[in-house]
């Protein structure tokens, strides 16, 4: 069996974040085991809060999934800034080293809410050497 650990947000619709990267890991006959980033406030329509994780729960998210499996895939979405993003990544290749990591970085919320702030991009160019494929939509690619 093939594992993957997605990396996200908790979206309560379940259509973005952790739910909706296992129900396609799943799709694709691969069991997907999440790690929360944060805990939104959100429906199909509507985003109230991104209700952020802090790293000492994310991190220990972490440590109890990478301590039983190696994971070949590992899919980032929502993080909170660069510092938290480096600091999985960097967990991350300490603890899988062969692990293909994506990160889909997202700069708002389809309600409208941004997530990254501008000013931040260099703080992401660093950390993105350390990933193997990164996957924005037009508006994060010029953000980025």
């Amino acid at each position: 069996m093939i594992f993957a650990l997605t990396i996200a947000g908790f979206d309560g619709s379940a259509g973005a974040g952790v739910l909706a990267d296992v129900k396609a890991m799943a799709h694709f006959g691969v069991y997907g085991q999440a790690v929360c980033t944060a805990l939104t406030e959100q429906n199909e329509d509507e985003f109230v809060s991104p209700g952020w994780v802090p790293w000492e729960r994310i991190e220990s998210q972490l440590e109890i999934l990478l301590k039983k499996h190696l994971f070949k895939f590992v899919k980032i979405g929502l993080v909170e800034n660069a510092e938290t993003l480096k600091r999985i990544v960097n967990f991350v290749r300490d603890a899988s080293p062969e692990a293909f990591i994506v990160w889909d970085p997202i700069a708002s919320a389809s309600a409208g809410f941004m997530f990254m702030r501008e000013g931040a991009q260099n703080d992401f160019l660093e950390i993105m050497k350390r990933i193997d494929l990164v996957t924005p939509n037009q508006d994060e690619y010029k953000f980025l």
